[in-house]
Formats: C-alpha cells, structure tokens, sequence
C-alpha cells in the first residue's frame, strides 16, 4: 500500500524533492511560466537527452537497426503499461495527440443519430474527431 506522507517534515521533503526534479528536468521554470500546453507543451532535460542520442543515430542509419527502434517502442509500452496496470497489447502509440484522438474517434462504434458529449471549452483538435 502506498504511504501517504501527512506529517510536515515528510511534506516538506516531497516539496524538496519535487522543487529539485523541476530544476534538473525544467531548468527554465525558475524564471519562467509557461502555459500553453495544449499545443506544444515542454520537455523533460532526459527526454531531450533522449532524442539528441536518438537523432544522432538518425543521421546514420546504419546505426539505427529495427530492432533496436522495436525495442524501444516495446520498452515504452511496457513502461506505459505498467503505470496504467494494463498489458502492453493494450498499448497502442501514436505520433502526437491528435492523430490518436483521430485514430481512437474512428474506432468508435458510433453510427448516425448518436449523440456525443464534450466540453465547449476544449482544445479544437480535441473536438474535430
């Protein structure tokens, strides 16, 4: 069972260690608010790590086998997976969030006269699916 930390020494910690992870992963935060997320949100210093090393590869290809981009789609389903407690075959990835909204729209079993809700203060691309 997950301990919830109440007591203001534990809080107080969680609040250090947040304020760190926000530093070493959003160093710009320290001056800077940003809130446009709904179009291009930041990135995490590891992820830009991660696709330096990534795009590196790409610029030889013969570095860049299948298996091993295989591997990392699998080892992101996996990760996924886990955090949702779900299997990895119920995992499907998508290049950004709209082609999913329109991939996940379509699978829909709707037919005429069905009657779908939403929030009129959505993001357009939420709401053309």
């Amino acid at each position: 069972m997950t301990e919830i930390a109440y007591h203001p020494t534990h809080v107080r910690a969680l609040r250090e260690t947040f304020k760190a992870l926000r530093t070493a992963e959003f160093p710009w935060t320290a001056d800077t608010i940003y809130l446009n997320n709904a179009s291009i949100g930041p990135i995490p210093e590891r992820t830009r790590r991660a696709l330096d090393e990534f795009t590196a590869k790409r610029t030889a290809p013969h570095l860049l086998p299948d298996r091993e981009l295989f591997a990392g789609l699998a080892a992101a389903r996996l990760g996924l997976a886990q955090l949702i407690n779900a299997d990895p075959s119920e995992i499907a990835l998508a290049t950004n969030t709209g082609f999913g909204l329109n991939l996940a729209a379509r699978a829909l079993p709707l037919k005429a006269g069905d009657v779908v809700l939403l929030s009129d203060k959505e993001f357009p691309a939420n709401v053309y699916p």
